[in-house]
């Protein structure tokens, strides 16, 4: 199966110099990127589907070989492959739930349509 449309529309093709296209997964909607800034070498994936509430969501992880991506990291990540108006979320599952296929790995996820999947926390003055 080829990479649905509205995945590619999604997919940014400006990039910073420092980040390298590995592959693209035209079977499961897929791309992943290799990266580099000061602290060193990352990794991002690029994934987006149809989930079970009917819904487009894009999937964004950033990782590290031996660390936790930091913050500045993260956020420049949500910027560029998902966007600076969209809202983006992380994920903390239950236990039962929870799966790590590498321990230092970030994922962001954003409903594309929806503009704002979650409540907006900010009212409480904390973000």
């Amino acid at each position: 199966m080829a990479q649905d449309a509205w995945f590619k529309e999604l997919v940014p093709t400006v990039l910073p110099s420092s980040y390298h296209l590995i592959e693209s997964h035209d079977y499961e909607n897929g791309v992943l990127w290799e990266g580099r800034n000061h602290r060193g070498p990352f990794s991002i994936i690029m994934t987006g589907q149809i989930e079970e509430d009917g819904k487009k969501w894009l999937h964004v992880s950033v990782a590290r070989p031996d660390k936790l991506p930091e913050w500045d990291l993260l956020k420049e990540i949500k910027a560029i492959f998902i966007g600076r108006s969209k809202q983006a979320i992380q994920i903390f599952p239950n236990e039962a739930m929870y799966v790590n296929q590498h321990p230092y790995c970030l994922h962001l996820f954003c409903c594309v349509d929806a503009a704002d999947p979650v409540p907006n926390f900010a009212r409480h003055g904390s973000l």
